[in-house]
Protein backbone atom coordinates (compact mmCIF):
# COMPACT_ATOMS: atom_id res chain seq x y z
CA UNK A 1 0.00 0.00 0.00
CA UNK A 2 1.38 3.35 -1.03
CA UNK A 3 1.41 6.25 1.53
CA UNK A 4 -0.16 8.95 1.49
CA UNK A 5 2.10 12.28 0.03
CA UNK A 6 2.11 15.30 2.71
CA UNK A 7 -0.52 17.32 0.28
CA UNK A 8 -2.72 14.84 0.91
CA UNK A 9 -2.11 14.40 5.09
CA UNK A 10 -2.41 18.38 4.70
CA UNK A 11 -5.67 18.42 2.85
CA UNK A 12 -7.07 15.77 5.05
CA UNK A 13 -6.16 17.48 8.20
CA UNK A 14 -7.77 20.43 6.98
CA UNK A 15 -10.75 18.80 6.52
CA UNK A 16 -11.07 17.19 10.03
CA UNK A 17 -10.02 20.60 11.67
CA UNK A 18 -12.39 22.90 9.91
CA UNK A 19 -15.63 21.90 11.69
CA UNK A 20 -13.47 22.62 15.41
CA UNK A 21 -12.93 26.43 14.01
CA UNK A 22 -15.18 29.02 15.19
CA UNK A 23 -16.11 32.73 13.99
CA UNK A 24 -14.84 34.53 17.31
CA UNK A 25 -17.18 37.01 19.49
CA UNK A 26 -14.28 39.39 20.72
CA UNK A 27 -17.14 42.36 21.98
CA UNK A 28 -20.32 43.82 22.21
CA UNK A 29 -22.55 42.45 18.99
CA UNK A 30 -19.40 40.71 17.28
CA UNK A 31 -16.65 41.43 15.08
CA UNK A 32 -18.22 44.34 13.12
CA UNK A 33 -20.61 44.99 16.06
CA UNK A 34 -23.81 44.69 13.83
CA UNK A 35 -24.69 41.32 15.61
CA UNK A 36 -24.27 39.43 12.45
CA UNK A 37 -22.57 36.04 12.64
CA UNK A 38 -20.42 35.08 9.43
CA UNK A 39 -20.03 31.55 10.31
CA UNK A 40 -20.90 28.76 7.56
CA UNK A 41 -22.77 25.65 8.01
CA UNK A 42 -24.87 26.88 10.91
CA UNK A 43 -28.11 24.82 11.61
CA UNK A 44 -31.19 26.31 10.70
CA UNK A 45 -33.31 24.71 13.64
CA UNK A 46 -32.46 23.07 17.26
CA UNK A 47 -33.62 19.00 17.32
CA UNK A 48 -36.48 18.32 19.68
CA UNK A 49 -35.60 17.80 23.25
CA UNK A 50 -33.00 19.22 25.82
CA UNK A 51 -29.71 19.76 24.05
CA UNK A 52 -26.83 18.11 26.14
CA UNK A 53 -24.78 21.10 28.10
CA UNK A 54 -21.31 21.09 27.27
CA UNK A 55 -20.35 23.32 30.61
CA UNK A 56 -22.13 25.57 33.28
CA UNK A 57 -20.66 28.92 34.93
CA UNK A 58 -22.16 30.76 37.74
CA UNK A 59 -22.11 34.74 37.18
CA UNK A 60 -23.04 37.01 39.84
CA UNK A 61 -25.22 40.63 38.56
CA UNK A 62 -24.24 42.28 35.45
CA UNK A 63 -26.15 43.48 32.21
CA UNK A 64 -22.64 42.82 30.57
CA UNK A 65 -22.64 40.34 27.67
CA UNK A 66 -20.09 37.52 27.01
CA UNK A 67 -16.74 38.26 25.18
CA UNK A 68 -15.05 34.99 23.00
CA UNK A 69 -12.41 34.87 21.56
CA UNK A 70 -9.14 32.63 20.53
CA UNK A 71 -11.27 29.83 22.49
CA UNK A 72 -11.84 31.88 25.75
CA UNK A 73 -14.90 33.36 27.03
CA UNK A 74 -14.51 36.66 29.41
CA UNK A 75 -17.73 37.62 31.95
CA UNK A 76 -17.71 40.73 33.42
CA UNK A 77 -19.62 40.78 36.18
CA UNK A 78 -20.72 42.19 40.35
CA UNK A 79 -20.61 40.93 43.23
CA UNK A 80 -22.95 42.56 46.16
CA UNK A 81 -21.42 41.78 49.43
CA UNK A 82 -24.14 44.65 50.94
CA UNK A 83 -27.20 46.49 49.78
CA UNK A 84 -30.31 46.24 47.70
CA UNK A 85 -30.67 46.38 44.46
CA UNK A 86 -33.82 47.81 43.59
CA UNK A 87 -33.50 48.93 39.86
CA UNK A 88 -35.52 52.16 40.81
CA UNK A 89 -35.12 54.35 37.65
CA UNK A 90 -36.12 57.66 39.83
CA UNK A 91 -33.02 56.67 42.65
CA UNK A 92 -29.97 55.21 43.14
CA UNK A 93 -28.67 51.66 44.45
CA UNK A 94 -26.13 51.92 47.24
CA UNK A 95 -24.42 49.13 47.27
CA UNK A 96 -20.89 47.27 48.39
CA UNK A 97 -19.24 45.04 46.36
CA UNK A 98 -16.78 43.98 44.03
CA UNK A 99 -16.42 43.72 39.76
CA UNK A 100 -14.71 40.96 38.44
CA UNK A 101 -14.01 39.89 35.15
CA UNK A 102 -13.17 35.99 34.34
CA UNK A 103 -11.85 34.38 31.74
CA UNK A 104 -13.33 31.08 31.15
CA UNK A 105 -11.91 27.87 28.40
CA UNK A 106 -14.75 27.84 26.35
CA UNK A 107 -13.71 24.18 25.40
CA UNK A 108 -13.50 22.66 29.26
CA UNK A 109 -15.46 25.35 30.98
CA UNK A 110 -12.44 25.64 33.40
CA UNK A 111 -12.19 28.99 34.81
CA UNK A 112 -8.12 30.35 33.63
CA UNK A 113 -8.20 33.80 35.47
CA UNK A 114 -10.05 36.44 37.51
CA UNK A 115 -9.75 39.75 38.20
CA UNK A 116 -11.44 41.71 40.78
CA UNK A 117 -11.56 45.20 42.87
CA UNK A 118 -13.75 46.53 45.22
CA UNK A 119 -15.98 48.85 44.12
CA UNK A 120 -19.01 50.48 45.71
CA UNK A 121 -21.99 51.42 43.44
CA UNK A 122 -24.32 54.09 43.98
CA UNK A 123 -26.13 54.14 40.35
CA UNK A 124 -29.31 53.26 39.38
CA UNK A 125 -29.96 49.56 38.21
CA UNK A 126 -27.14 48.92 40.16
CA UNK A 127 -27.00 45.41 39.07
CA UNK A 128 -24.09 45.40 37.69
CA UNK A 129 -21.77 46.07 34.85
CA UNK A 130 -23.28 47.03 31.71
CA UNK A 131 -20.16 46.70 28.61
CA UNK A 132 -19.25 43.58 27.38
CA UNK A 133 -15.34 43.08 27.63
CA UNK A 134 -13.51 44.05 24.37
CA UNK A 135 -10.71 41.48 23.58
CA UNK A 136 -7.60 42.68 20.93
CA UNK A 137 -4.92 40.23 20.63
CA UNK A 138 -3.04 40.49 24.19
CA UNK A 139 -5.39 42.59 26.22
CA UNK A 140 -9.09 42.28 27.12
CA UNK A 141 -10.55 46.23 28.31
CA UNK A 142 -13.55 46.73 30.47
CA UNK A 143 -15.22 49.89 31.96
CA UNK A 144 -17.51 49.14 35.09
CA UNK A 145 -20.49 50.87 36.26
CA UNK A 146 -19.20 53.16 38.24
CA UNK A 147 -16.41 54.18 35.37
CA UNK A 148 -13.80 51.66 36.13
CA UNK A 149 -11.64 51.52 32.71
CA UNK A 150 -9.00 48.89 32.81
CA UNK A 151 -7.01 47.02 30.52
CA UNK A 152 -5.84 43.42 31.24
CA UNK A 153 -3.88 40.32 29.77
CA UNK A 154 -5.77 37.90 28.13
CA UNK A 155 -3.16 35.76 29.15
CA UNK A 156 -3.33 35.43 33.11
CA UNK A 157 -5.50 39.03 34.05
CA UNK A 158 -2.48 40.50 35.39
CA UNK A 159 -3.42 44.39 35.14
CA UNK A 160 -1.84 46.56 32.31
CA UNK A 161 -3.42 50.07 33.82
CA UNK A 162 -6.03 51.80 34.66
CA UNK A 163 -8.10 54.74 34.49
CA UNK A 164 -11.22 56.32 37.00
CA UNK A 165 -13.66 58.54 34.95
CA UNK A 166 -15.15 59.29 38.45
CA UNK A 167 -11.77 59.62 40.34
CA UNK A 168 -10.02 61.63 37.64
CA UNK A 169 -12.87 63.40 35.45
CA UNK A 170 -15.70 63.56 38.23
CA UNK A 171 -18.02 61.87 35.76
Amino acid sequence: MRSPTPVALLLLLSLIASPLLAEDWPQWRGTERDGVWRESGLIESLPAGDLPVRWRADAAYGYSGPAVADGKVYLFDYEVTSGEITNNPGGRDELQGTERVRCIDSALGEELWQHEYDRPYKVSYGGGPRCTPTVDGEHVYTLGAEGDLRCLKTSDGSLVWKKSFLDEYGI
